[in-house]
């Protein structure tokens, strides 16, 4: 749960940053989901004065990339888990969700062994390292591309200084 609140508040500082950029005040609505979120930030790199900086390439294939992991965030949240041990330290999860579509209601059952377990937390360790990372670079991009070249230094010039 810890990466996916690192990568979730990534996304988040990126979409405030871009919207301040793009000159854009309009509030969130209550109940903005992770999903909702993604899907905002995944449009946002088609944007034309997005799309120009140099790094929202690389943002948006980190965003893909994490994306592939992401579902399991909701899985983990919201399935009821089950672990079943065995006398040998052996253990195995069992995750139950109800998934409400416009036609009713599905029940999925999914079971994920320690093996299976550890090698999804390294993929989503990569995946949101690199995108955090990423995301990071772009928004100081977007920063710099934001501001104009100050015309005036920060403090006056003393004489004979350079």
């Amino acid at each position: 749960m810890d990466c996916y609140t690192d990568a979730e508040y990534a996304v988040s500082e990126t979409i405030v940053l871009i919207r301040k950029a793009s000159g854009e005040t309009a509030g969130f609505k209550p109940g903005y989901l992770f999903g909702h979120k993604l899907a905002e930030l995944a449009a946002s790199f088609d944007l034309p004065n997005i799309k120009n900086i140099k790094r929202s390439g690389k943002a948006l294939q980190a965003l893909e990339r994490f994306q592939q992991q992401a579902a399991w965030r909701t899985t983990l949240n919201h399935g009821a888990m089950t672990v079943y041990a065995s006398r040998e330290g052996f253990w195995l999860a069992e995750f139950k969700m109800i998934i409400f579509a416009d036609m009713g209601s599905t029940t999925t059952r999914t079971f994920v062994d320690e093996a299976r377990a550890q090698e999804m937390l390294v993929r989503l360790k990569s995946s949101v390292q690199s995108l955090v990372s990423n995301l990071q670079h772009f928004r100081a991009e977007l920063e710099l591309v934001g501001k104009a070249p100050s015309i005036t230094p920060s403090a006056p010039v003393a004489p004979g200084s350079r």
